[in-house]
């Protein structure tokens, strides 16, 4: 499978420490780290580039970074050819370089929850369309994604433009809040993956943590609370507190000014592109932990640092 990546001998390449692959240029190494075989590729200016085996002729570019100086990354993606590995590469690389580090100059942590620190966009998705099928109405899928972290003057339009003014946004939404509220009664509300080890980890390194949620204090504190995440935060805003809703900054802006940073000294946590959105004109370092999509072209270039999973950024903060 690796001889399609690069020029090397056949056989076991990881046995052998170095070899030159032809691969933008760049030198590396074959490794074996938690059972996954990888290489590492060494590139001009300080870059590497982790490249990491799936299945068949597939692999996955894994992280870009300069060296000590762990500030970009880059989403796991299968590709299946040389020239696509040559192409993700590049992109990685150009976007390292472009990105803002971490360490030394993000003093403060923003985090959204839905998405973020709790598997609750699922139940969106679910419920947004079970609420709007109740109404008489069909909302797709790729509808019912659009409409996350949207405050109701964000999700109005989107209604009238699918469905027209009959469509009584208010009343559906109710009826989704309402249906998903008993779910919840029911089976409680799941934390996403490291949400507990990295809010725990901030704390103990004295780095001032908020949360940033377009869904109101009570609801957000009935879903972290019994988690034990919700006094870990050092302030806390709703789409309530503040005049526009994502993808507006108001609520990014309010959040930094409440742990007594300038915007641009926090970093903010999204799952969603209305939420980066938001991060981004507040003037956020944006960090992205996609959920139920990955990134779009459009979004891509406002994302200064992506990660696959939360415990990714233990390593960066």
């Amino acid at each position: 499978m690796w001889k399609q990546y690069g020029e090397w001998s056949s056989g076991e390449p990881w046995t052998e420490e170095y070899k030159t692959l032809d691969l933008c240029g760049g030198s590396g190494r074959f490794i074996s780290e938690n059972d996954q075989d990888m290489m590492e590729i060494f590139l001009p200016d300080g870059f590497m580039v982790d490249v990491g085996f799936i299945e068949g002729d597939k692999c996955w570019v894994v992280t870009v970074a300069k060296t000590e100086d762990w500030h970009a990354f880059h989403m796991e993606k299968a590709v299946s050819d040389r020239a696509q590995l040559y192409q993700e590469i590049q992109s990685a690389i150009y976007r390292a370089a472009s990105a803002k580090p971490l360490r030394g100059v993000i003093r403060g942590i923003i985090f959204d929850m839905d998405g973020v620190l709790v598997d609750s966009e699922r139940l969106y998705l679910r419920f947004w369309r079970e609420a709007c099928a109740a109404a008489g109405f069909t909302l797709s899928e790729e509808q019912a994604l659009s409409l996350r972290s949207n405050s109701p003057a964000a999700a109005i339009p989107k209604f009238e433009a699918w469905f027209g003014r009959s469509a009584d946004y208010w009343q559906i939404r109710e009826t989704r809040r309402r249906m998903m509220a008993d779910y919840i009664d029911t089976h409680g509300m799941d934390a996403k993956e490291g949400a507990s080890e990295l809010l725990s980890s901030l704390k103990e390194k004295g780095i001032p943590i908020a949360l940033a949620t377009a869904s109101p204090v009570k609801r957000a504190k009935h879903y972290l609370a019994p988690l034990g995440l919700f006094d870990l935060f050092d302030a806390v805003v709703s789409g309530t507190d503040v005049t526009n809703g994502k993808p507006a900054p108001d609520i990014y802006l309010r959040a930094a000014e409440m742990l007594g940073l300038p915007p641009t000294e926090c970093a903010a946590v999204e799952d969603s592109p209305s939420g980066i959105l938001s991060a981004h004109r507040a003037g956020c370092f944006t960090v992205m932990v996609p959920d139920l999509t990955p990134p779009e072209d459009d979004i891509l270039p406002l994302v200064d640092c992506l990660a696959q999973k939360l415990t990714d950024l233990n390593s960066l903060l």
